[in-house]
C-alpha cells in the first residue's frame, strides 16, 4: 500500500524487492514513476515543493530565480497523488 508512506512509497518498494517479491516491486515502481518524474526531472524544485504542500508538509515557494509551480503543474501533481490514493491536504 503506497499510502503507508505518504509521499513516495519507497519503503514498500524496498521491502517488496528485499523479500524477492519482484513482480510487486515492479508494479509499485510503475505506479510511482509518473509522480517521481513530476517532482524530479520534469518540474524540478517547484514541482517538489508543490507536491509537499499538497500532502500537508511545508514546501513553500522556491528561492529566486526559480519560480513557483503554475496551477497547471499543481493540478497534474494533485491528479498523480490522487491516483496513488495519497491524501491531499491543500
Amino acid at each position: 500500500n503506497i499510502d503507508r508512506v505518504p509521499w513516495i512509497g519507497a519503503p514498500a518498494l524496498w521491502e517488496a524487492v528485499g523479500e524477492n517479491r519482484l513482480a510487486e516491486g515492479r508494479e509499485l515502481q510503475r505506479r510511482l514513476l509518473p509522480i517521481a518524474r513530476s517532482v524530479g526531472s520534469i518540474y524540478g524544485v517547484a514541482g517538489l515543493k508543490a507536491g509537499l504542500d499538497l500532502i500537508g508538509f511545508v514546501g513553500g515557494e522556491p528561492r529566486p530565480p526559480l519560480r513557483p509551480a503554475p496551477s497547471t503543474v499543481i493540478e497534474t501533481i494533485r491528479t498523480q497523488l490522487n491516483e496513488l490514493g495519497i491524501t491531499i491536504h491543500a
